[in-house]
Formats: structure tokens, sequence, C-alpha cells
């Protein structure tokens, strides 16, 4: 289980880095959105806010991973906001059905895995999915991986 999640991890490091450029002289940077809620942000309507980070990617010819927490987009809003990332030309990948602390030694790799299973059971559908993961809560040298 360690080496797959490794696996993943390197594969996400390689996806995100592929940001469309027109110049490759020019050095990288990789957009990530995560948690990919519905609700609203600040002062803004969640319809709002996303149309407004989309508008400014599209004007600047810049692709997107949007990391969806499954359970924020499994609704008829969230599937519309989805729609329209993907449309945009975004990529959509996971990041986990529920958003648990998989630091948390009580989450179990059963249930993490079928988490995973279970946001990829909501947005493999649109053409844009990449199968790669963002772990929640991932920071640097806290993570232990699930073996068992």
């Amino acid at each position: 289980m360690g080496k797959i999640l490794g696996s993943i991890i390197i594969t996400l490091l390689f996806v995100s880095c592929q940001v469309k450029s027109t110049k490759t002289e020019k050095p990288y940077i990789a957009f990530s959105f995560d948690d990919g809620s519905t609700k609203n942000i600040l002062s803004y309507d969640n319809t709002e806010w996303n149309s407004m980070i989309r508008k400014q990617l599209k004007d600047n010819d810049i692709q997107a991973v949007w990391f969806v927490a499954g359970k924020s987009v499994d609704n008829d809003k969230g599937k519309q906001l989805l729609q329209k990332w993907n449309d945009d030309g975004h990529i959509i990948a996971n990041h986990t059905y529920s958003h648990f602390n998989y630091n948390n030694s009580s989450i179990t790799c059963k249930k993490f895995i079928e988490d995973i299973q279970k946001c990829d059971s909501v947005i493999f559908k649109y053409e844009n999915y990449k199968k790669i993961l963002r772990l929640p809560y991932l920071k640097r040298r806290q993570y232990h991986f699930k073996t068992r």
C-alpha cells in the first residue's frame, strides 16, 4: 500500500507540473484548487467565486487541477460546477470523498481505500478526469502511509 501511495504522489507531482504553456523556455508553475466546495466563500456566492477563478485562468491560458472532495460536489450544484471546470479544460482529480484526516489512527486502510473509490465514482465520468490524488491535510513530514 505504501508503494502504491508513493507512486500516486509521484504521478500527482508529475501531472500537476504539466501546465499549458505556449513558450517552453519559461518556467512552469502548477495551479491546483482543492476541496472543490459548493459553499460560499467570504462574501462571494460560490457560483460567482468559481466564475472569477475560471475566468482568470482562461484569460491567462492556464490549466489548473481541481482536486475535488466528493461529498462537496455530490449534488446538482456540485455537478454543474464540475461540468464548468471540465468544459474549461481543467483537470478534475480526487481529494477523497469525505476529506478525513488520514493521520488519525482510527481511519483504517479499508476506510481510506473506500473513501478514495467513492470520490472516483463521483468524478470519473468527466472528460478531463485524471486518476490522481491529493491527500487531505497533506503537510510536509506529517503523513504516515496506511499499510494495513
